[in-house]
């Protein structure tokens, strides 16, 4: 669905481009989100202690840094998700750009973070200063950005009207098309592993009353190879079956 409101993600601020990228990715990836929810809520604490220290007049660098490590491998998380997500996105996005302008301008989605360079630990320790003196946190994931070009220009300042609604189009039809390959991939995923251990029950189950004789090495190669999708009753069946063989 576009609406007139969709330009806005081109000429509005940052926290809605955030906003637009972490609604997609939390739509098919849980630890993505749980990763953002952790993140927010250490962030949440970091920037109430840094607004107690200046309005107490005092500082404990070790409080803030027990916040810091709780932020440091979320960030990662988030870091690591966005930048594979427009890996992604961006060819499917530059597909659809070309079919609703013609193919008449090159067109590039780029995202900003400080964790391109350096380390969410190296980016709080040269911040400080200026965090203690605004009283929040200046650097981290959550002062990511996406920067829409055109031509290698920016779209927000060199895109026409017309441009600029071609270039929304194409981000919803992406976001659309690219959801829609992630809900199959799921669900196709989601009953392979059923048939799998469907086909695992059965098996164990027929191995329990037959007399054929079947090596433990390769029950064992059974559950290490499964260990990932079979369920735990499963494998201790293969490891109740491997216990009565030995007794």
């Amino acid at each position: 669905m576009i609406s007139p409101y969709d330009r806005d993600l081109i000429n509005e601020g940052s926290e809605l481009r955030r906003k637009f990228i972490d609604g997609v990715i939390a739509q098919f990836s849980p630890p993505y989100l749980d990763a953002l929810l952790q993140y927010n809520k250490a962030l949440g604490q970091r920037n109430a202690l840094l607004k107690q220290f200046g309005e107490q007049g005092n500082f404990d660098r070790d409080l803030l840094i027990l916040w810091e490590q709780q932020m440091l491998k979320p960030a990662q998380v988030i870091f690591e998700t966005r930048k594979a997500f427009i890996a992604d996105f961006q060819m499917i996005f530059q597909k659809y750009y070309a079919i609703v302008s013609g193919g008449n301008e090159q067109v590039k989605i780029v995202y900003e973070s400080g964790m391109h360079k350096q380390g969410l630990e190296e980016l709080f320790a040269k911040s400080l200063s200026r965090d203690r003196a605004t009283r929040y946190t200046n650097v981290g994931i959550h002062k990511d950005d996406l920067v829409f070009l055109m031509n290698d220009f920016p779209v927000k300042r060199f895109g026409s009207q017309g441009q600029q609604k071609s270039f929304v189009i194409a981000i919803r039809l992406a976001q659309y098309e690219l959801l829609t390959i992630k809900w199959v991939i799921n669900l196709f995923c989601c009953s392979m592993i059923y048939l799998i251990s469907w086909t695992i029950s059965v098996l164990i189950s027929w191995l329990s009353c037959s007399e054929m004789i079947i090596s433990d090495r390769f029950l064992l190669q059974i559950l290490s190879v499964n260990a990932s999708i079979t369920c735990l009753k499963e494998q201790q069946l293969i490891m109740k079956f491997l216990a009565l063989k030995v007794a």
